[in-house]
C-alpha cells in the first residue's frame, strides 16, 4: 500500500517520503528524518527506527531541542537512555509527551483535514420571472458575494452552478467550468455552459 501511494504521489509529480509504523508519530518521525524513502516499521523495532534519528524528528519545541543539544543529546535513542525523571525534570512534560507518543505510551489524535462545505448563495425573486436578461443582471449581485466569500476563505472556485428554480417547470442547471480556481466577480459577464 506504502508503495501504490508514494507511486501515485510520484506520477502526479511530486516527491514523497512515507512510513508505516506503529504509532503516527513514529511514522511522521521516520517518513520525515528516516534514510530510506520508504520504511515499514514492526511493532517491537520502533526503539531501533527512531534510534539514529534527530531529537526533532519526535516533533518536540525549539527550546527542549536545544536544551538537549546543549547538554550532548542529539539523538532519540540519546534521548531515551536518559533516565525518564531526568527527562521530565529537566525538559518538561512536553519532551516526555512526544517520547511517549512515539513509543505508542500516549494516545495521539489525527485531526482529520475535513473539506469545507461548498459556497452556496441564493437570491430569491418576489414573483415569477420570464426575461432571460432581467435573469442574467440578477445573477450579478450573488456572484460578487460569492467572490466575497470565497476571498475570505482564500479559495477559488473551479465550477460555479446556478439552478433556476421555477415552479411550473423542473429547475434549470446552468454550470460555468473554469480552467482554474478564481473568485473574480466578473464571471457573470462570461456565458453559462447548459449541463
Amino acid at each position: 500500500m506504502l508503495r501504490r501511494v508514494l507511486g501515485a504521489l510520484h506520477r502526479l509529480g511530486f516527491r514523497a517520503r512515507g512510513a508505516i509504523a506503529p504509532t503516527f508519530a513514529a511514522a511522521r518521525a521516520v517518513a520525515r528524518f528516516g534514510p530510506e524513502h520508504e520504511t515499514i516499521v514492526a511493532d517491537d523495532s520502533v526503539h531501533d527506527a527512531l534510534a539514529d534519528l534527530p531529537v526533532l524528528a519526535l516533533g518536540m519545541e525549539g527550546d527542549d531541542a536545544a536544551g538537549l543539544a546543549e547538554v550532548g543529546v542529539k539523538t532519540v535513542g540519546e534521548l531515551l537512555a536518559l533516565p525518564r525523571a531526568a527527562i521530565g525534570a529537566r525538559y518538561g512534560a512536553g519532551a516526555l509527551r512526544c517520547v511517549d507518543r512515539a513509543l505508542g505510551r500516549m494516545a495521539e489524535a489525527i485531526e482529520p483535514v475535513r473539506a469545507a462545505e461548498p459556497v452556496r448563495i441564493a437570491r430569491v425573486f418576489d414573483g415569477p420571472c420570464a426575461c432571460i436578461e432581467t435573469i442574467g443582471l440578477a445573477c450579478r449581485e450573488p456572484l460578487e458575494r460569492l467572490g466575497k466569500e470565497l476571498e475570505r476563505r482564500e479559495e477559488g472556485a473551479l465550477e460555479v452552478v446556478v439552478t433556476l428554480e421555477r415552479s411550473d417547470l423542473d429547475p434549470a442547471r446552468l454550470a460555468l467550468r473554469l480552467c482554474a480556481g478564481s473568485r473574480d466577480a466578473g464571471l457573470s459577464d462570461c456565458a453559462l455552459l447548459e449541463e
